[in-house]
């Protein structure tokens, strides 16, 4: 977590008064958010949304995809965020996924390849 600060002092000040407020933001980088992703997963095979083989395929991905960015090989990983969203649509489509938790998935592997264009 971090705070970020922001104050107003205003040149005019007969007619507007200083100002400051602050807030808390949380700023994941895109291999933290890989590895929340993968929390995700883990949750979704401990609540019996989802087994074993098809979370380790998917984990799988996004390990590389990690190992990828952190070795700057954001083409790389791209690719593997590409393959784990078709992976991740097919299970939708063939009901081994919720299309909500599906859609998480998806939303949070679209986030990271936008992160690390």
């Amino acid at each position: 977590m971090h705070t970020l600060n922001v104050s107003f002092t205003p040149t005019d000040n007969k007619n507007y008064t200083n100002a400051s407020a602050s807030v808390q933001i949380n700023v994941l980088t895109p291999v933290k958010k890989i590895q929340q992703m993968i929390i995700f997963i883990q949750g979704l095979v401990n609540s019996g949304k989802l087994n074993h083989r098809q979370a380790n395929s998917l984990i799988v991905k996004l390990n590389a995809a990690k190992n990828n960015i952190n070795h700057e090989n954001t083409h790389a990983a791209t690719n593997e965020l590409n393959a784990f969203i078709n992976e991740v649509n097919a299970g939708i489509k063939n009901g081994k996924l919720s299309s909500t938790d599906g859609q998480t998935l998806i939303d949070e592997a679209n986030a990271v390849i936008n992160a690390i264009k």
